[in-house]
Parts: structure tokens; C-alpha cells; sequence
């Protein structure tokens, strides 16, 4: 028999590819939220969808990450109240299936030990990871009343991502031949994934998850800085360009470093299919 799948958030950057991964399974069938009616602030759309569909699996990938857009209610009613709401229904009609919400890597802050555990402490630095980093604690405490799980993706990478982050910036500079870009912090690593591999990490918690625990990184466990970004796009390009750190483009979270710890998927058994040189070659011949 097939497995159920709702995906809640199927037609943003890392839903689309979640989506897609999973409708070429034979033995999945997957119910995009918005094709059911869900309405992610509204709890008997999503009461109704899971009474019509009865999912094996409930994924949700909706948030508002733009902040500069929205009013702090409408971040916290989203990526905080909803999901509180959405965990009480869980608990009301004792689903039996598996709930996996997106937490973020930005829970962590500014992290005390490199790499980051799922063990290590939540220190959120703005509203959206204060959300977040809210949905995870109340996660840890139903945790033993549901099958649920909390994965935190870091700097996910890959075609579809808004402009306004710095790989796309870079890609797109090398694609122009500029002479020049202007940049932040260049020289603090980052954990960069790419979304096919993400997606990845996702199909395989649908369908497993660790012995112990409520929480996932999904991470590479490699670091990576802004300047290498830079320097192996001047080797995929053949193109060299000039480098302007402005202290405008500076944020005091990018002066540390920040890599996941990969053991929990390790234990798994995830392997990596993409690295970032196949995700910068990727991004730039497109």
C-alpha cells in the first residue's frame, strides 16, 4: 500500500524539490497542501485535509522567512502560533502518523562549539529564529506523545533561491563578467547544502529517524567561506573579479563560524550526492 504524504509549503524553494522527490517513489502518494485546501492559519482546513487524506506522513515547509516585509504578528501567528495549533490537533485526534516541521540552523545563533549538535543550546538572534527556536522546545516536551520531528536545514543552496541571499548574488556577477562585487563578512565558514540534497534528507526522515531524539540537522559537516565561494567561481568561470568587503553589507552573526555536525544523518546512513563544487557548477551554467 502506498504512503500518504502532506506537504505543507510544497511550492517554496525547498518544497518544490521535496515534492518532486517524492512523486517519482512508486510507493508514495503525495497530497500538496494548497491542491487539499490547507490553510496553514486556518486549523480545520488542515483538520479536514488530514480526516479526508489520513497520512501516513505530515511534512510542513511553510514559514515566512522575509522579515522585512511583515509585522512581528504575522511572523510569530505564522511560524509559531500555527504550528502550536497544528501539534494540538495532532495530540486531539491521536494521529498516528509522522509529523516533520522545519525548524533552521539560525535556532543555534552564534554557536559556543563548532560543529553544532542538535544538542547544543538555542540562542535565536531575531524573530524568525525566536519562532523557530519556540516550535523546537515545545517539540522536546510532546515529543514522547507523538512521532514528531523538528529538522533544521542550514544555508540550503540551489536554483529557485531568492535573490536577496549571497550565493545567488555571486552566481549572478560571474554570469555578467562584473569587475567587482561587493560583499560582507568573506572569511567565516558557513555549512552549505545544496537542495537536492536536502530534499534527500527529507525523503529519508519521511520514512526513518533516529532511535533517540526529536531533532535533525540537515547539514553537510564541511564549512565552507565566502571567499572560497568566490575564488571557486573564478576557477568554474575563468573569470577573476575584485572583491569589496563593505561594512554596510557586515552582520555581527557573520563574524562566526557556523557548520553543522552530521552524525545524526551519518547514523542514518545519508551520503552526500552533491558538494559545493557541483552546486556552484550547477547554479552558474544553468
Amino acid at each position: 500500500m502506498k504512503k500518504k504524504v502532506i506537504i505543507i509549503g510544497a511550492t517554496g524553494f525547498i518544497g518544490q524539490y521535496v515534492s518532486q522527490l517524492l512523486r517519482v517513489r512508486e510507493d508514495v502518494c503525495v497530497y500538496e497542501g494548497r491542491d487539499i485546501g490547507i490553510d496553514l492559519l486556518n486549523i480545520r482546513s488542515i483538520k479536514k485535509a488530514i480526516n479526508s487524506v489520513k497520512p501516513n506522513v505530515i511534512v510542513n515547509l511553510a514559514a515566512i522567512s522575509d522579515l522585512d516585509k511583515y509585522p512581528l504578528t504575522e511572523i510569530y501567528e505564522t511560524n509559531a502560533n500555527g504550528i502550536v495549533r497544528i501539534i494540538e490537533l495532532l495530540q486531539e485526534i491521536n494521529f498516528q502518523g509522522r509529523y516533520i516541521n522545519t525548524s533552521s540552523s539560525l535556532v543555534y545563533g552564534i554557536p559556543l562549539k563548532i560543529p553544532v549538535s542538535e544538542s547544543a543550546p538555542l540562542r535565536p538572534r531575531h524573530h524568525y529564529s525566536c519562532a523557530k527556536a519556540m516550535i523546537d522546545n515545545l517539540i522536546s516536551i510532546v515529543g514522547d506523545e507523538l512521532d514528531i520531528l523538528s529538522v533544521r536545514p542550514f544555508n540550503c543552496i540551489g536554483f529557485g533561491q531568492g535573490s536577496r541571499y549571497v550565493l545567488p548574488k555571486i552566481i549572478a556577477h560571474f554570469q555578467r563578467k562584473d569587475q567587482k562585487i561587493e560583499l560582507g563578512s568573506i572569511d567565516n565558514k558557513r555549512d552549505f547544502v545544496d537542495v537536492r540534497d536536502v530534499a534527500r534528507m527529507y525523503e529519508l526522515v519521511c520514512f526513518s529517524r533516529p532511535k533517540t531524539g526529536n531533532l535533525i540537522n540537515f547539514c553537510s559537516g564541511v564549512g565552507t567561506s565566502v571567499r572560497d565561494l568566490v575564488y571557486e567561481m573564478e576557477n568554474i568561470s575563468g573569470h577573476e573579479m575584485h572583491v569589496v568587503e563593505s561594512e554596510n553589507l557586515f552582520r555581527r552573526a557573520d563574524s562566526h563560524d557556523v557548520i553543522g555536525d552530521f552524525s545524526t544523518l551519518d547514523r542514518l546512513g545519508f551520503s552526500l550526492n552533491y558538494g559545493i563544487k557541483d552546486s556552484l557548477r550547477w547554479l552558474y551554467e544553468l
